[in-house]
């Protein structure tokens, strides 16, 4: 993690985030897929050791709308995702369920407030580019 906290201050970037999963969430949905046969043991193998508690993620976005990009992007890495994998074959609501959110733990600055389970609001982008409550996407410079 280092060599992103170096890119980080040689970009100026004052507020960084990692990406994770919540690994909270992502059990239950294996406890569900499991018990309806939706999927096997192991389809699911290792879901209880992926991502972090919830309690850790500060953040989670929304990107319902960009559901078809996201499985597109998937689907292009054919080394990583086979296009006969799983996640892959899963119907489009049980993706859009899987999917349809992104969880981020923010690391600088320190969140003060957030964390166990208090997450931070306001910044869904919604597809015609607007903030959450409506306010105007800021452009980042570089």
């Amino acid at each position: 993690m280092s060599w992103a906290w170096a890119a980080a201050d040689r970009a100026g970037t004052p507020v960084v985030y990692m990406a994770t999963m919540d690994r909270d969430f992502m059990v239950a949905l294996r406890t569900e897929a499991l018990a309806s046969g939706q999927a096997s043991e192991e389809d699911l193998e290792g879901a209880e050791h992926h991502g972090r508690a919830a309690v850790r993620i500060t953040t989670e976005v929304g990107v319902t709308p960009w559901l078809g990009a996201k499985r597109g992007a998937m689907a292009a890495h054919a080394s990583q995702i086979t296009e006969d994998s799983f996640f892959l074959q899963m119907p489009e609501d049980v993706f859009a369920n899987v999917w349809g959110q992104e969880w981020y733990i923010r690391v600088r600055p320190e969140p003060v407030g957030l964390g166990d389970g208090v997450r931070e609001t306001g910044l869904l982008v919604s597809v015609d580019g607007t903030l959450a409550g409506g306010a105007a996407r800021q452009e980042v410079g570089r």
